[in-house]
């Protein structure tokens, strides 16, 4: 499913990114042009740390009021704000209309893709966390697109509490455009989309699933980190091939020492021989000349 977030940022954004860091999801965030430049630091938090940034008019404006030319202007001067905020060029964006009003003569002029949605809850309305959790968790589903507003503390708790939740339930929260890369779809420009396709199908991994948690720190932390490599095995063979050499040259020194006493001791055992041979030899010839005087 994917968690989007319209009218923001407001106050409440910043509790909600740190949520959404602490369990590696990644959610898109329909900003209204007006207010990128006095939530900047929101904004380059938002695109720091992964998030999709999308296009949700410069004044909230409703599209279906307005001509070609007032169209244009509202979704080109919100992409321009964000880029000079972000510092880098942005490019086409997703656009979410406000209120959902989108006709024909909307999807003929804009040249991105039109993204409704399929959850609606009703946050604006209910301001209670209680009911926000409720709606999200019964009308769960797969491909699913959520509609809150990051605008309410309240509609931080509730969507927070659902995640985990429905996180227990093996479902897995992830912004636009990758839902639809996941589920083998091409988003086009001035086609409107609601919700992607129901189908279990989930191209992001070989067997058709993927924990939130295979997405850890994406935006910057490794990140990021080569997770393939099994480097718990390779430390523990170093160690053991320390432990095998110490040992090996401990054997090596403790042979050494022990040939070396043998061979001392078997040399002093052959010099005392050697010493008394020659007392013996002494000794008969000192008697024999004793003898030889007495004669």
């Amino acid at each position: 499913m994917a968690l989007t977030f319209d009218d923001g940022p407001s106050s409440a954004t910043g509790k909600l990114l740190d949520e959404l860091k602490k369990r590696h999801i990644k959610a898109t965030f329909f900003v209204v042009g007006s207010r990128v430049e006095e939530f900047s630091d929101l904004i380059m938090r938002e695109y720091k740390e992964g998030h999709e940034i999308a296009n949700h008019t410069y004044e909230h404006f409703y599209l279906t009021n307005g001509d070609s030319a007032a169209i244009n202007q509202q979704i080109d001067d919100t992409n321009d704000v964000i880029s000079k905020v972000i510092g880098t060029d942005i490019g086409k964006t997703l656009v979410r209309p406000p209120g959902g009003k989108v006709n024909d003569a909307v999807s003929a002029v804009v040249d991105e893709p039109l993204i409704l949605w399929s959850l609606d809850t009703l946050d604006w309305k209910s301001r209670d966390a209680d009911a926000v959790h409720s709606r999200i968790v019964s009308q769960a589903s797969d491909g699913a697109i959520i509609l809150m507003h990051d605008l309410y503390e309240t509609s931080v708790d509730g969507c927070i509490a659902a995640i985990d939740e429905l996180t227990e339930e093996g479902y897995t929260f992830v912004t636009v455009s990758e839902l639809y890369e996941r589920k083998g779809e091409t988003l086009k420009p001035g086609v409107v989309y609601t919700n992607a396709p129901r189908n279990g199908v989930d191209l992001g991994t070989d067997n058709g699933t993927r924990e939130n948690s295979d997405n850890k720190e994406k935006s910057g932390n490794n990140k990021d980190q080569d997770e393939g490599f099994p480097w718990g095995f390779l430390i523990f063979s170093v160690v053991v091939l320390i432990v095998y050499a110490v040992g090996f040259v401990r054997f090596v020194l403790s042979r050494s020492h022990s040939t070396s006493g043998r061979w001392k001791e078997r040399t002093h055992a052959k010099t005392v021989t050697r010493h008394r041979n020659h007392n013996r030899s002494n000794r008969a010839r000192r008697q024999s000349l004793a003898r030889q005087r007495r004669r």
